[in-house]
């Protein structure tokens, strides 16, 4: 669906560079159905900036425990 509306209609002209957001997007998606099925179940992000920066794409929170993605 997101490459129909960015207007590719074939996988071909689907930029490299664009995969990778398509990827995550698709994990995103299935996280957040995931989290509405459990009770008590939340997503986050983490990125930090300055210095070393780093990013977790996901955290997944199921009761205590975190599962990063």
């Amino acid at each position: 669906m997101a490459c129909a509306l960015a207007g590719y209609t074939h996988p071909e002209e689907v930029p490299r560079e664009f995969l990778g957001a398509l990827f995550e997007t698709l994990v995103f998606m299935n996280l957040w159905s995931l989290k509405d099925l459990v009770p008590g179940a939340a997503l986050f992000f983490l990125h930090t900036s300055g210095g070393r920066e780093w990013e977790v794409d996901f955290l997944l929170k199921f009761g205590p425990a975190f599962q990063a993605f």
